[in-house]
């Protein structure tokens, strides 16, 4: 069983991943998938420097600068169209290619981008995270963003609205961290429910 998990920046993913981890499912995660493809010295690094020509993307110890990166396509679409046909096939092609290799019954695809670039059709189910904005916002403050990028990143992906389209469970995660981890705990036990046919 392969379920896509995805929600929007600040829906709380990292914390259902992590307990869906702890209850034994294979994690396959695109965020660490993407780090690992630009490491110093990579093919997929060196082609990102090579499609911005002029712009300083490394710091000194040859790794990549992620908020130049970041602040070079994030308002800017014909950039991050560029960023994306370098990085998307590979992350999905690793995606996939991890899920087939793992031995376990329940593998979750942790991905943000789900939807926007159809690995929800490869996956047997989808599961979407929602919370309120209001709290998503709070959230990305805590973590260091200020309120503009945070209400920025949020607007650059999809709506809770349209990812549901595509939702067989959606985790509303408004509550603490124990009632965000005993939803998941609960989606695990569904799943494996699924599996052995109950």
């Amino acid at each position: 069983m392969v379920l896509g998990l995805t929600g929007g920046i600040g829906a709380g993913k990292s914390t259902v991943s992590a307990t869906l981890a702890a209850c034994g499912a294979y994690i396959v995660d695109a965020d660490l998938i993407s780090r690992e493809l630009v490491e110093p010295g990579s093919p997929t690094l060196t082609e990102i420097v090579a499609a911005f020509p002029g712009e300083e993307l490394l710091l000194a110890d040859g790794s990549l600068d992620r908020s130049a990166l970041a602040g070079l396509v994030f308002n800017n679409l014909s950039n991050r169209a560029v960023l994306d046909s370098i990085m998307l096939p590979q992350i999905i092609s690793l995606l996939l290619q991890r899920a087939k290799q793992s031995s376990r019954p329940v593998v979750i695809l942790d991905v943000a981008l789900l939807i926007e670039t159809g690995i929800h059709e490869k996956v047997d189910a989808v599961c979407v995270l929602t919370a309120d904005k209001q709290l998503r916002l709070d959230r990305l403050e805590g973590r260091g963003l200020s309120r503009t990028d945070a209400q920025s990143r949020m607007e650059a992906q999809l709506s809770d609205e349209e990812r549901l389209r595509y939702a067989h469970w959606n985790l509303l995660n408004n509550g603490s961290a124990a009632d965000t981890k005993a939803c998941a705990q609960e989606l695990y036990r569904q799943l494996n429910g699924m599996l052995s046919g109950h």
